[in-house]
């Protein structure tokens, strides 16, 4: 195996293929600021293919995987909020680019977690 071979943020790491029996992963990885670039270049759903060639006459066998790509955020819609001593406070943080359900953390005076 060649090794790792990197291009505008995808690495192909044919040291880490696995080779077991008659099957092999291959791996590709795409680093953070390229998913941010491809998304912000206004792509939110690509393929990525995976091509072999077999056979005395090379053969092509693919495999394709449509990758989604999200960009998370978190908002407030207004900045700041009144409260008064005698009255129950409910804030609403507004996230967004999210797939699934996620357990939002929320920090405030007296902790020190997040």
């Amino acid at each position: 195996y060649p090794g790792t071979t990197t291009a505008g943020d995808f690495t192909v790491n044919d040291a880490a293929t696995t080779h077991s029996g008659t099957s092999q992963t291959a791996k590709l990885t795409i680093g953070t600021s390229k998913l941010g670039q491809l998304h912000t270049d206004g792509s939110t759903s690509l393929d990525f293919k995976c091509k072999i060639q077999v056979g005395a006459t090379p053969t092509d066998v693919t495999a394709i995987q449509t990758v989604t790509i999200y960009k998370p955020s978190a908002s407030f819609a207004t900045a700041s909020v009144n409260a008064f001593t005698v009255e129950e406070l409910v804030i609403s943080c507004n996230l967004a680019g999210i797939p699934e359900a996620t357990a939002a953390e929320w920090v405030y005076p007296g902790t020190t977690t997040a």
